[in-house]
């Protein structure tokens, strides 16, 4: 059978299970019949502020920056054109799916010797594996951030497998850094990268090359990266390059309450000190003061208990929807911000051991750099795995 219809089978694989599962679990997943919203409610507030005020905020007309804005821009969008609505939203998630899964493909035939095999092997991991069935089916900025990352992947493999730096090469990094910018405002957790993937080019390509090939890279991104900081600025008064929550993020993973939170089974996520002296718990004052509020004997804590504390966030599962608000609500998070895309890359990380590579790690260690990169944020930051809930825990699981 041809490669390219074994692709469009594998396609219309990915679509039709994604599809029946929606049909299966719509009185689940439907959150206008339901109410109530599996993912992040959040990206749909600042949707649908948008739409009604054009500003983008968590309240209407009062703008912010406390979440990535891209994939809300892009449900706003959604919303504009076809109404609100879960079919609406299963159906770009789809979409964007089959947008990772052949680029998947195509990573896989250009880095491996046996690459065409490797890369439906790597898809199909991808069309099938449960989890990324279920985000699909929320409403959630995971599968456009695993289309981005793996798109910005296969540009960098493409690039750097380039044998000369014509115009049309130069363009590709261009387009790379484009890419690299719009994943960065979706989940801004790629800072290592910009080390790691200089450090991939030279495995097989000169300084100069590298240098060459990399600064359209870095130039479109920071570019796009740019007009998102330059609007926060105008807002906040002040530098700001992607979201005013990072004291959030740093207060939940190193604040007292992690390690024993996760041990009685609770989501650490939400947590908050339990009153601030800013007057706007959104603003960038809040956000500087939780960094504030968290003493260095509280990090030295929590860094003794690391070990522990990703082992209890990793050895759980996650039944409900949302985290502990910071009155202490019970729950656990549907989202693991890591998992679709660590998925997408250790399809093939996990199929190269058994393979006789010609290349060694050279070529495919780039996927082992985009999994330092998901990793390191959570060693400072929010420990954001798979929570456990207290329901799981009282059935043993």
């Amino acid at each position: 059978m041809p490669v390219r219809k074994k692709i469009l089978l594998l396609l219309a694989l990915a679509v039709l299970i994604r599809i029946l599962a929606f049909i299966v679990f719509r009185s689940t997943f439907d959150f206008v019949l339901t109410g109530q919203i599996h993912g992040s409610h959040a990206y749909d507030t600042y949707a649908v502020n948008l739409l009604q005020t054009g500003v983008f905020g968590a309240l209407p007309g009062i703008p912010d920056a406390s979440i990535p804005p891209l994939y809300a821009y892009i449900l706003a969008g959604v919303y504009g054109l076809f109404g609100r609505g879960a079919p609406q939203v299963v159906l770009l998630n789809v979409i964007v799916d089959l947008v990772s899964i052949v680029l998947l493909v195509d990573i896989g035939r250009r880095l491996f010797p046996d690459g065409q095999a490797v890369g439906l092997v790597a898809g199909l991991a991808a069309a099938l594996y449960p989890y990324l069935i279920f985000q699909s089916l929320t409403l959630i900025d995971s599968p456009l951030f695993a289309a981005l990352l793996t798109a910005f992947i296969w540009a960098m493999v493409v690039l750097r497998q380039r044998q000369d730096n014509s115009a049309s090469t130069l363009a590709l990094a261009g387009f790379g850094g484009l890419l690299l910018g719009l994943a960065t405002l979706t989940r801004p957790v790629l800072a290592a990268f910009v080390v790691l993937l200089p450090l991939w080019f030279l495995f097989r390509r000169t300084p100069r090359e590298t240098a060459v090939r990399l600064a359209p890279v870095a130039l479109l991104a920071i570019v796009v990266i740019g007009v998102w900081t330059a609007r926060n600025a105008r807002v906040y008064e002040r530098f700001m390059p992607m979201t005013a929550t990072a004291g959030s993020n740093f207060w939940q993973g190193n604040s007292p309450l992690v390690v024993p939170l996760l041990r009685a089974g609770y989501d650490v996520q939400w947590t908050s000190p339990e009153s601030l002296e800013a007057s706007d718990p959104r603003s960038a004052e809040a956000d500087e003061e939780r960094v504030r509020r968290v003493g260095v004997g509280d990090a030295q804590q929590r860094l003794g208990h690391a070990h522990e504390r990703h082992a209890l966030a990793r050895g759980k599962s996650v039944v409900a929807q949302e985290g502990l608000g910071a009155e202490g609500s019970r729950g656990g998070r549907a989202d693991e911000p890591g998992e679709a895309r660590r998925i997408a890359l250790n399809a093939l990380s996990t199929l190269r051991g058994g393979l006789e590579r010609a290349q060694a790690p050279h070529d495919v260690g780039l996927g082992d750099a985009m999994i330092l990169c998901d990793c390191g944020p959570h060693g400072f930051g929010l420990p954001c795995e798979r929570y456990p809930c207290p329901e799981a825990n009282e059935r043993g699981n």
